[in-house]
């Protein structure tokens, strides 16, 4: 990062600070003041006050999102809007972090803000009491704020769209958390006169303002009149109709997750859709990545008839061979059509789908009646795994037989992705009793190779680091996976995780690709031409002259990655007429490129 910078022109970096916020007042209270997890945030903290500019960092709070110079940031289930409801809950309006604030006061911070005691106007009078001066908490007086909102000093007609626009934005986000306001807010002509304006932006905010409401809608709708909340219905019908395929996925996958006690918002929505858009919108929960297997599935249960699923499939089907439709990739109508097919065969409700949903679901329990809650560490034990941590790092009697006990009990419970971030704590805190811990790293590598076709990038780059910090000892255990693996995509993980290793581990390396079979032997050229050590070039040579041409392609290749001396072998191939012409002309390909670098 830069020594100054505007951290509401990066959402990235907004992403990031929300996490730490979070963390920080959920641990402090819990694991001792020196424990690097606390140290660590506490010094991130304090770095993003310093790096945001003379008068330090500032934020402002509404029910849903923050306020970062004069712009709104937060969207669905994103760390700023879960922040942002936390601290909304805490009835807290703003906060102003100092240059110059101490350890001792964000310590202070902290404990004050992780109190679930405190709220409102007794959060900067207990950092007075603490002698807190440059962090300054200004509270949130609600009855005010209601009074100061009513509908008619609110939205109202006059101004230009973009007044309009903002004024009815900031007015519901700050409503956001009173279903009464939001029913006003609805019933209102003024509020949809946003969506049947001619300006394009206009209605892609308006539909950024009911996705940010999500199940507060159906909330609201208990609010207002039979004969109102008909008519809103109507409404929102008529703007289903309207929505091309992917806003309205948008607007689908947050009132499908919502836990509302009923469904009015997503029926009317879908009242009018035809099968085209349905299908459509079935690409959109597709194509927005991690936790399709769940939207669609929920989607799916709710509007299409078992009767109507072959002829969904089969359009789909069609769909699959044209290229791009609606928007979407040929790929996400293939998964699509897969998954459709199979979904009767139970084939995405394994023991590994299962216990993935079962660690979402710990993280998403209520918090101050808003229904989500923050998904930072929210499994209490994961704060009791940390607490086993502090014990041993603090050399309490009797500590290590408690951790390693801790540690052989959650074998049995974590799933892949939870037990990496089991081992990455463990790293971090006692990181001489991780180096014995083998089970835990074959279970988190063989999880996670398992589920290889549907990780996160974030997920592999985090594996691989991994990987290649306890190189040695997991080095065995992943080329014995590698040499049993029938699956493309699982051993294209391990070639992916092993070519991030460093050059120590070529030796061993080139020791066991010497009495491997030929599919081995092949992988492992990939992987030591992607390690870029010169000192493989003796091996991979030899491997030219052997029997399985898919092998002599990739020791071709793996070559063409190295340095001079590699380089020389590839020209010797390539004007030796006893070799084939094709991969004559491929050693010589590869040589020029050398040459030009």
């Amino acid at each position: 990062m830069s020594l100054e910078f505007d951290i509401g022109q990066d959402e990235k970096v907004l992403e990031e600070l929300a996490r730490d916020i979070m963390l920080l007042s959920r641990t402090v209270g819990v694991y001792p003041r020196n424990h690097p997890h606390v140290t660590s945030l506490m010094e991130r903290l304090a770095d993003w006050a310093a790096q945001s500019g003379p008068k330090g960092l500032v934020l402002g709070v509404t029910a849903s999102q923050l306020v970062v110079n004069g712009t709104f940031h937060g969207g669905k289930n994103t760390r700023v809007a879960m922040l942002a409801r936390y601290l909304h809950n805490k009835k807290i309006a703003r906060i102003h972090w100092r240059k110059g604030m101490e350890d001792d006061e964000i310590y202070s911070f902290a404990i004050t803000l992780g109190d679930k005691k405190l709220e409102g106007e007794a959060i900067p009078q207990k950092l007075e009491e603490l002698g807190v001066e440059n962090i300054i908490v200004t509270h949130l007086d609600l009855n005010a704020l209601h009074s100061r909102m009513q509908l008619d000093e609110g939205p109202s007609g006059g101004g230009d769209n973009k007044e309009r626009r903002e004024r009815i934005w900031r007015w519901l986000q700050e409503a956001a958390g009173n279903p009464k306001k939001v029913g006003e807010a609805l019933s209102s002509e003024e509020f949809w006169k946003n969506f049947e304006s001619d300006d394009a932006e206009l209605r892609e905010q308006f539909v950024d303002t009911l996705v940010a409401l999500g199940g507060m809608m159906d909330r609201s709708l208990h609010t207002v009149s039979a004969p109102v909340r008909d008519k809103i219905g109507q409404r929102l019908a008529n703007m289903g109709k309207g929505l091309d395929s992917n806003n309205l996925a948008r607007m689908v996958d947050v009132l499908i997750s919502s836990d509302t006690p009923t469904e009015q918002s997503l029926q009317a929505l879908m009242r009018y859709v035809d099968g085209d858009k349905l299908v459509g919108v079935l690409g959109g929960l597709v194509d927005m990545g991690e936790g399709k297997e769940a939207r669609v599935a929920k989607f799916v249960d709710k509007f299409v008839p078992p009767e109507s699923m072959m002829g969904l499939t089969g359009l789909i089907h069609e769909w699959k061979g044209s290229g791009e439709k609606m928007g979407y990739a040929s790929e996400v109508w293939e998964w699509l059509e897969s998954f459709l097919l199979n979904i009767d065969e139970d084939e995405y409700m394994g023991e590994g789908y299962r216990e993935t949903l079962d660690r979402m679901a710990s993280k998403l329990t209520g918090s101050a009646g808003t229904g989500l809650a923050f998904g930072f560490f929210q499994d209490p034990q994961v704060h009791v795994d940390r607490i086993f941590a502090g014990l041993k790092l603090e050399k309490v009697e009797g500590a290590d037989g408690l951790l390693q006990k801790r540690i052989d009990s959650r074998l049995d419970e974590l799933d892949g992705v939870g037990m990496m971030d089991f081992i990455e704590m463990l790293e971090q805190t006692v990181p001489e009793d991780i180096k014995q811990q083998l089970p835990l790293f074959e279970k988190v590598f063989n999880q996670l190779i398992d589920e290889s076709k549907d990780l996160s990038k974030d997920v592999r780059k985090r594996l691989i680091l991994l990987a290649r910090r306890n190189q040695q000892l997991v080095l065995d255990f992943l080329v014995k996976r590698l040499h049993e693996e029938e699956r493309i995509s699982g051993r294209k993980l391990i070639v992916d995780i092993l070519s991030n290793m460093t050059s120590e581990v070529l030796p061993q390396l080139v020791q066991r690709a010497r009495t491997g079979p030929w599919y081995l032997i092949r992988n492992m050229a990939i992987v030591l031409g992607g390690l870029k050590d010169i000192r493989a070039t003796p091996f991979l040579k030899s491997l030219l002259d052997h029997e399985n041409d898919r092998v002599r392609k990739e020791a071709l290749k793996s070559l063409g990655q190295l340095g001079k001396s590699a380089r020389d072998v590839l020209i010797d191939f390539s004007t030796n007429m006893e070799n084939l012409p094709g991969e004559r002309k491929v050693a010589k390909s590869y040589a020029k490129r050398m040459e030009l670098k």
